[in-house]
Parts: C-alpha cells; sequence; structure tokens
C-alpha cells in the first residue's frame, strides 16, 4: 500500500517542497496566488479529457483522486504543464500513508499514524 520508510523528517521536507514548488509556479504565472485550487484554475477553459476522469476513478482514497486530479490538470494545462506540479508532492505524501488538510492558506501534513508533523503556510498572507 505505501512505503513505511518515510520519517518524520521526509514529511516535513516534503510540505517545504509543495510550498515553494506552489508559490514559484504563482511567480512564474504571474498570479497572485489566493487559494489551493488557484493554480489549475489559471485556464477555466481547459478540460481533461473524458479518458483521463475514467482513469481516476479506479482511485479508491477521495483525497489521493481529487489531488491526482489536480495534479493531472497542472501537468496536462498548456499553461502550466511547463512547471513542476506543486500537487505531485502532495501524491507522494499520500503515496507514502501520510495525508494533509489544508485551511486558511495552510497545509498542515500528517505522518502514517496521523500524527501532525508540521504546518506550513504556503500563500502569502
Amino acid at each position: 500500500m505505501y512505503s513505511p520508510q518515510w520519517k518524520r523528517d521526509d514529511f516535513v521536507d516534503a510540505g517545504k517542497r509543495f510550498r515553494d514548488r506552489w508559490r514559484l509556479a504563482g511567480v512564474d504565472l504571474g498570479q497572485e496566488l489566493r487559494g489551493f485550487f488557484d493554480l489549475v484554475e489559471v485556464d477555466p477553459e481547459f478540460k481533461l479529457p473524458d479518458s483521463d476522469i475514467e482513469e481516476l476513478k479506479s482511485i479508491p482514497n477521495g483525497q489521493h483522486r481529487i489531488v491526482a486530479r489536480m495534479d493531472m490538470r497542472f501537468r496536462k494545462c498548456p499553461k502550466t504543464r511547463h512547471l513542476e506540479s506543486p500537487y505531485a508532492i502532495l501524491l507522494e505524501i499520500i503515496e507514502h500513508g501520510g495525508s494533509f488538510s489544508i485551511e486558511h492558506g495552510i497545509i498542515d501534513i500528517r505522518d502514517q499514524s496521523s500524527v501532525a508533523v508540521g504546518g506550513f503556510m504556503f500563500r502569502h498572507a
């Protein structure tokens, strides 16, 4: 299911990498990002093909499926595909048994035991 080899510091590092990559994408796009979904809404006209939507339905975990869709949309959208996806880092967290929650521009990271390992403000106040 997941690799239990990640330690607390690995989850903390992943949270920081997400924050930094998310901010850098906003700078590269010339966007003032306010919310978690802003990067996947850069081009509201862009839609994933039905085949991609069908592929995502096979992911049983709801949070995993949502983040996978955001990552796929980011990687395939013409306006963002030249950038590294910050959402790929969140997939790493999930795939290593961790989880996260987002509220008011802060991402809280939890390890395999659901123990909070750190919270990072990813948007500028």
